[in-house]
């Protein structure tokens, strides 16, 4: 009896994917040891699926595709989407479920897969599961050992996140400098912020900040929910969050809330030492809020 399909490797074209999906500017995209995916719901990527010893035969081989996000994947809860593959399966209809087709397979098994625009948003990892049909051998799962990121999608219409003004999303999203107001009533001023939100320690970050939340990962597709544990953790107090508050003037312990210029090194030192970062004022709890909210538009375009 002939055995399943052993899968060799998975590719998931990070480069390639991320010019339509907009997140090509993502520095973890361009990584030379292990670059990462990172791709927006609502939208279609492609993947390679390569096996060893033989191809891919549809009349023999049965193959599926299983995407995990979360510790207990459910599909009743959109954490768990499968995809059959099947050669006669021309379009991706159904724009609420993962979907795939076959673009070629005549070497490697060549995939187009569609990402629901609800789907949660953030970390997932993929399994390929192998059958031979008509057969009663268990079916072969291979682990995919990297994950990539799903991200809300603002240029999408179907996405919560819809925004059609793209001008605006250019300046929202893919514009990573800017400029935040400081000082008191009648006498603020505008300062240069790095929002750096394309730097390779935001994405983890944010993850950081989620892993120390209480929302569910089945919720993590709700741009409100989402919204408000980023603007509840950004704050150290009672969550553990990202910065320490501080207004006294005594700041040698920590970094003077003035001394900040950017989102970046904020979030660097907390995903280095998972602790609260001392310290922050308004303006700076602002900017590491907005690059976060960045981040989810990336999770979010608000």
């Amino acid at each position: 009896m002939s055995e399943n399909l052993q899968v060799e490797l998975v590719y998931f074209y990070p480069k390639e994917n991320s010019k339509p999906h907009k997140t090509d500017k993502f520095e973890l995209i361009y990584d030379e040891q292990n670059p990462i995916p990172i791709l927006r719901r609502g939208l279609k990527f492609t993947i390679a699926v390569r096996f060893k010893a033989k191809t891919y035969d549809p009349q023999k081989d049965r193959v599926r595709l299983i995407f995990n996000f979360g510790p207990t994947p459910n599909p009743v809860k959109g954490t768990r989407g499968s995809v059959i593959i099947s050669p006669t399966r021309t379009r991706i209809e159904d724009k609420k479920t993962w979907g795939g087709n076959v673009l070629n397979s005549a070497s490697d098994l060549i995939l187009e897969i569609f990402a629901p625009p609800e789907a949660p948003v953030g970390v997932w990892q993929l399994q390929v599961e192998t059958s031979r049909i008509n057969s009663t051998l268990p079916a072969t799962v291979y682990n995919h050992e990297n994950d990539f990121y799903i991200l809300f999608n603002p240029w999408n219409c179907h996405d919560l996140v819809y925004m059609p003004e793209e001008r605006l999303l250019d300046e929202y999203i893919l514009t990573d400098v800017g400029k935040i107001w400081v000082g008191p009533y009648g006498s603020s001023r505008g300062r240069e912020w790095v929002f750096g939100q394309f730097d390779a320690c935001i994405l983890p970050a944010a993850m950081l900040i989620f892993e120390k939340s209480d929302l569910p990962p089945a919720s993590r597709g709700d741009p409100i929910k989402v919204s408000r544990t980023i603007s509840k953790l950004v704050n150290s107090n009672d969550d553990d969050g990202v910065l320490v508050g501080r207004w006294d003037g005594e700041y040698d312990d920590g970094t003077s809330p003035s001394s900040w210029t950017g989102s970046v090194q904020v979030l660097q030192e907390f995903l280095d030492t998972q602790s609260p970062v001392s310290y922050g004022q308004c303006w700076v709890f602002s900017g590491v809020v907005t690059t976060s909210y960045i981040y989810n538009s990336c999770f979010c375009s608000w």
